[in-house]
């Protein structure tokens, strides 16, 4: 594949990391602040620049901090949210380093400095744990700030967050899913076709291209001076560079999830993945929404928002009634649901398994969707896939063997491995994306977060 498409498509998955209605708005005068908001400019050490700060509701109510996504209008992205909080709440906003009216100052504008920069802006206004609020990479700062600063946050929401899967993961939807001309950023206009071309299986490389951004990421101050005329690519990159294992499957705080049902920037499955990976989390989802639903849906927004902040995540109910087994052979389409005692899956196509447990799983010569699958083997093996393509979110695997992989490519999101012999054993090389994965097995502890070439041999002994 030629480097200048690599080029063209990894930076098309970028910017598609803003909705097409914030580019659009991006070119518009910021709209003004209504005035009875208090407005401040307040030092922070993270990047030694100036932050600005706007307050409404009354001082001394709950505190919330609500974190924006890209693009320049920054904090102006809650004027339709903050009059249905600031009657009981403490509504605090801000504009992040290098958007709106913050400085820009140079530096690496990751999701783990921007929330060392929240959680000076909280200590000037609370001295108790706040709750928080994160939109798109917003989300992924607030989710950041939940796990480097517990005892600052007492509940969070993440609305559509972006870039939580793996970088591969994630820049296959943003640039595979859609390419249309009326989305395309300004800088990629005319090379429509070109994406087309390779935005399909091309996109499965993407891992293995060399990263643009490794040497900037070992010196911050390189990354400042190279991405220093533009904020969003700055952010952009930090973001989908950054790794939330750790801060997703070690979390305590509460944490609500809401979503678009047709966001083409940050996929559903990120919300999945997160709600069911998070310890404490429930997702909700406002359907007919796209990336920035508290703009298109507003009032129902509002509504999900306060009934979030108030309420703690409810536990998911699950089906437990048995049904033998499930046999599909040569099958095309369709979804499965509920318990059962083996799952065997053979020269099928889209099919997807959804809130389905089992005591085994086979899959042969098919494609297949998993969402929210757990097998418990007892004593046995939990899972083989062979010859197959799994697209997974939230596969749980027990026993005394995890999964056997021969000639496979999987894509699993929130997979979690307990074994007590072998995780993971390849027989057959195989291509895998992990994001946020878990292995714990008699061989080794380990996360999983990135795009292998799979070896022969037991996973967990042979990545590095």
């Amino acid at each position: 594949m030629p480097k200048l498409a690599q080029v063209l498509i990894f930076l098309y998955a970028l910017a598609c990391t803003q909705s097409p209605a914030a580019q659009a708005q991006d070119t518009d005068p910021r709209p003004p602040l209504p005035e009875h908001w208090r407005s401040h400019y307040l030092s922070e050490s993270i990047f030694n620049s100036t932050v600005f700060v706007a307050e409404a509701g009354r001082p001394g109510n709950p505190v919330v901090i609500l974190v924006h996504g890209l693009g320049q209008v920054g904090l102006a992205d809650w004027l339709s949210v903050v009059p249905a909080l600031e009657r009981d709440y403490h509504v605090i906003a801000l504009d992040l380093p290098g958007f709106g009216l913050s400085d820009a100052p140079r530096g690496k504008y990751s999701p783990t400095n921007y929330a060392a920069v929240v959680h000076q802006v909280k200590e000037r206004f609370s001295r108790g744990p706040v709750k928080v609020v994160g939109h798109s990479m917003g989300g992924a700062v607030a989710l950041r700030y939940t796990a480097d600063y517990p005892q600052d946050v007492s509940s969070a929401v993440l609305v559509d967050a972006a870039g939580i899967l793996n970088r591969t993961a994630f820049v296959k939807h943003s640039a595979g899913a859609v390419i249309d001309q009326r989305e395309m950023p300004v800088v990629l206009e005319g090379v429509r076709g070109l994406l087309t071309r390779y935005a399909g299986a091309v996109l499965e490389t993407v891992g293995q291209w060399p990263d643009p951004t490794g040497a900037l990421g070992e010196f911050e101050v390189l990354w400042g001076t190279v991405m220093a005329d533009n904020a969003n690519v700055n952010a952009a990159l930090a973001l989908v560079n950054e790794d939330f294992t750790a801060a997703i499957l070690r979390n305590a705080t509460p944490i609500q999830v809401i979503w678009g049902s047709d966001d083409a920037v940050a996929p559903l499955r990120t919300g999945t993945l997160l709600a069911g990976r998070l310890p404490n989390a429930q997702l909700h989802i406002i359907e007919g929404a796209e990336h920035v639903p508290m703009k298109t849906h507003t009032a129902t927004f509002n509504r999900l928002l306060l009934s979030a902040l108030e309420s703690p995540p409810a536990p998911t109910e699950t089906d437990t009634r048995r049904h033998g087994t499930l046999r599909l052979d040569g099958k095309r389409g369709g979804t499965y649901s509920g318990s059962y005692d083996t799952v065997e899956i053979r020269d099928s196509r889209e099919l997807k398994l959804e809130n389905l447990r089992a005591d085994q799983l086979v899959i042969i010569d098919s494609i297949v969707e998993l969402e929210n699958v757990s097998i418990d083997a007892g004593d046995g093996l939990a899972a083989l896939v062979e010859r197959s393509r799994i697209l997974g979110t939230n596969l749980s695997l027990a026993g005394a063997q995890g999964m056997i992989v021969a000639d496979a490519n999987l894509d699993i999101a929130g997979l979690h491995v307990e074994a007590r012999g072998n995780g993971i054993e390849v027989v057959f090389p195989s291509e895998a994306i992990f994001s946020i994965g878990r292995i714990d097995s008699g061989r080794a502890q380990r996360d999983l977060h990135g795009q292998f070439t799979l070896p022969l041999g037991v996973l967990e002994g042979t990545l590095p």
